[in-house]
């Protein structure tokens, strides 16, 4: 199973709650976009034969709290994926997949969604471990209540970057989603499927 949760979509609104006070516009723009990549992320994922899961709606919480239940009443024999997607804001040249701290299997997944991610004008797609106590704690606080599932927070690129606005296009952004799709498809492939 893989769940993908379409971050800042479906939550309470509360004006500039970036973070780092990007504002209204930007996160409207992330919401739209994220959106988009992740429905050929889904498509991609569902082509290849994968369950998927999708979730909007709701605090990141109780979003984590249903793939947590999910997980305990319908226990799977292959390791699942929680996907916390996301697009980046502050300017950055560079694609991020932030994995848990704690995770062992999160390091191999985030390498190979990173390497799925070959898109040019993104200079480099980092893997990337989130804790709580340095600069990854928001991308880690996206994914820490997960339990079971290797969860990573996917930053492809950077919304105000302009090499990386050629990918927020209707016919662009599915080469984000399909890349993301298809690391995790190697990843799979690497673990004995």
């Amino acid at each position: 199973m893989i769940y993908i949760d379409i971050q800042h979509i479906g939550k309470p609104h509360r004006p500039n709650d970036m973070g780092a006070g990007f504002g209204d516009a930007v996160e409207e723009a992330e919401a739209y976009w994220t959106s988009l990549y992740a429905f050929h992320l889904e498509m991609r994922l569902r082509t290849l034969g994968y369950s998927v899961m999708r979730l909007s709606d709701g605090r990141y919480s109780d979003r984590h709290e249903r793939v947590n239940r999910y997980e305990a009443d319908f226990p799977q024999d292959k390791p699942s994926v929680y996907l916390s997607c996301h697009i980046n804001a502050g300017g950055g040249s560079y694609g991020a997949m932030f994995y848990d701290h704690r995770s062992s299997l999160g390091p191999s997944l985030a390498a190979a969604i990173a390497d799925g991610m070959d898109l040019p004008g993104i200079r480099a797609v980092k893997s990337i471990p989130a804790s709580p106590g340095d600069w990854t704690r928001n991308a880690y606080n996206t994914i820490k209540r997960v339990r079971r599932p290797v969860s990573i927070c996917l930053e492809p690129f950077f919304i105000d970057n302009p090499a990386h606005q050629r990918y927020m296009a209707v016919d662009k952004i599915n080469l984000v989603g399909e890349g993301i799709a298809n690391g995790i498809h190697a990843w799979y492939n690497g673990q004995g499927e």
